[in-house]
C-alpha cells in the first residue's frame, strides 16, 4: 500500500544525515546518560563520638552558665557553676551559715538604721539651737545700739547739765541723778556685751557639737560600710565553698549545652560537649530499610538544613560513615520524637560540609533532611529491561 502523496518526504542526503545524527545521538544516550533512584531521611547534627563531654562532679543545681552553644571557648574557661549544697531545711551547714549571715547583715543594717536616725535627730536639734541662738544674738546686738545711742544722749545732756551747774543754776541733786542715769546706761551696755559674748560662744560650741555630729556620722557610714564589705566576703566566701565550677580541659567551640540554669543535676549527668578545634559535627540520619537497603559506608549525601533553607543557601555534603544492623526499639524513637511507623535505621554521615552560602558555623541540634543515591543505572539497561523485557 502506497503513502498518499502529501505524506512523502523526498528522500535527501541532508535528511539521511540528520537520521543518521539523531539515531547515534539516541544510543550514546542510551549508553552513557545514567538515571538515578533517591531516598530521603530525616535526623539532625551532634557531635562526633571523640567530642569532650563535660559532667557534673556531684549532685546539685546549675546556679549559671558562662558559654552559650556555639560559643568558641579557651581550655580552662569556666563553663557551668554548680551549686552542691543541700537546702536549709535538710541541715546544711553551709546553707545554716549562710542565713546566719544574712541575718547577721539584717541586725547591722538595722542598727546602723537607728544610728542615722538618733544623729539626723541631734543634727536638727543643734540647727534649732544655733538658729535661735543667732537670732538672740541679733536682738542683743540691736539692743545694745539702742543703749549706746541713748547713752550718747545722756552724756551730752550730761555735760552739758554740768556747765549749768557751775553757774548754780542745777541743784546737786539732779546732778547726782543725771550721773547715775549716764551710769545705768554704761552698765546695761557692759551687760549686753558680756550676753554677746555668752551667745557667741554658745553658738561656737553648738556649731562645733554639729560639725562633731556630722563626723561621727561619716565614721558611722565607714563603719557601716566596712562590716558590709566584711560580711559580704564571708558570704562570698561560704559561697564559694558551697559550689564548684565547671571547667573545660580543651579548647575549642560548644557543640551543645544538656542542661539550662536552675537545673538539677545528679553526678556524672553531662552538662556540656566541647567540639576540639579541627573536627566537625556529624549528622545522623534514621533511614527506612529500604533506604539503607542499597546504601553503603562512602556514599556521598546530600544534607539540607532546616534552619538554612535549600532554594536560599543550597545544600551541604556528608559521606556515610556508619550503617546500624540493627533497627532502633521503640522506646529509642519515642525519645527521639520520631512518629511511630516503619522500622529506622541509623545512619551516620561525616565529613559534614556546610552549605556553600552559610557563612555561619553549624550548630548541634539543627535539624537536616538528607537525599542519597540508592540505585544507579544506564538508560541502556533500564531500555532493555522495561522495553525488552530481559
Amino acid at each position: 500500500m502506497s503513502r498518499p502523496g502529501f505524506l512523502r518526504v523526498p528522500e535527501t542526503p541532508l535528511l539521511r544525515r540528520t537520521v543518521l545524527a539523531a539515531a547515534i545521538a539516541l544510543a550514546l544516550t542510551l549508553v552513557f546518560v545514567q538515571y538515578e533512584r533517591r531516598e530521603t531521611a530525616a535526623g539532625h547534627a551532634a557531635p562526633p563520638a571523640g567530642v569532650v563531654t563535660l559532667a557534673a562532679p556531684r549532685a546539685g543545681v546549675i546556679q549559671s552558665l558562662s558559654v552559650s552553644s556555639g560559643e568558641r571557648i579557651a581550655a580552662g574557661a569556666e563553663v557551668a557553676r554548680l551549686s552542691v549544697s543541700d537546702a536549709v531545711s535538710q541541715g546544711s551547714a553551709a546553707g545554716l551559715r549562710l542565713s546566719y549571715i544574712d541575718e547577721e547583715t539584717t541586725l547591722a543594717a538595722r542598727e546602723t538604721e537607728a544610728r542615722q536616725r538618733e544623729l539626723d535627730a541631734r543634727t536638727r536639734q543643734l540647727r534649732a539651737t544655733a538658729g535661735s541662738l543667732r537670732t538672740e544674738r541679733d536682738l542683743v546686738r540691736a539692743q545694745r545700739q539702742v543703749s549706746e545711742e541713748r547713752l550718747a544722749i545722756t552724756e551730752d545732756a550730761l555735760a552739758d547739765a554740768e556747765q549749768v551747774a557751775v553757774q548754780g543754776f542745777i541743784s546737786r541733786r539732779e546732778m547726782d541723778s543725771r550721773r547715775l542715769s549716764a551710769l545705768a546706761g554704761r552698765q546695761e551696755i557692759g551687760a549686753l556685751n558680756v550676753r554677746l559674748e555668752a551667745l557667741e560662744r554658745e553658738i561656737s560650741d553648738t556649731e562645733e557639737a554639729g560639725r562633731i555630729v556630722a563626723l561621727e556620722r561619716e565614721r558611722l557610714e565607714l563603719d557601716s560600710s566596712r562590716a558590709a564589705a566584711s560580711l559580704g566576703a564571708r558570704r562570698v566566701q561560704e559561697q564559694a565553698a558551697d559550689q564548684i565550677m565547671v571547667t573545660s580541659g580543651v579548647a575549642g567551640t560548644v557543640a551543645v549545652l544538656f542542661r539550662d540554669a536552675g537545673s538539677s543535676v545528679s553526678q556524672g549527668d553531662l552538662i556540656a560537649a566541647i567540639l576540639p578545634p579541627g573536627e566537625t559535627l556529624e549528622v545522623r540520619l534514621y533511614a527506612s530499610g529500604a533506604a539503607v537497603a542499597r546504601l553503603r559506608t562512602g556514599d556521598a549525601v546530600r544534607l539540607k538544613f532546616d534552619a538554612y533553607p535549600f532554594r536560599q543557601y543550597g545544600a551541604g555534603s556528608g559521606r556515610v560513615s556508619y550503617i546500624s544492623s540493627t533497627t532502633l526499639p521503640p522506646q529509642e524513637i519515642a525519645r527521639l520524637g520520631l512518629p511511630p511507623g516503619p522500622a529506622l535505621y541509623l545512619v551516620t554521615v561525616e565529613d559534614v560540609t556546610p552549605p556553600p552560602r552559610v557563612e555561619g558555623r553549624l550548630r548541634s541540634g539543627m535539624g537536616v533532611t538528607a537525599d542519597f543515591v540508592t540505585h544507579r543505572r544506564r538508560l541502556v539497561h533500564w531500555f532493555w529491561t522495561r522495553t525488552l523485557g530481559r
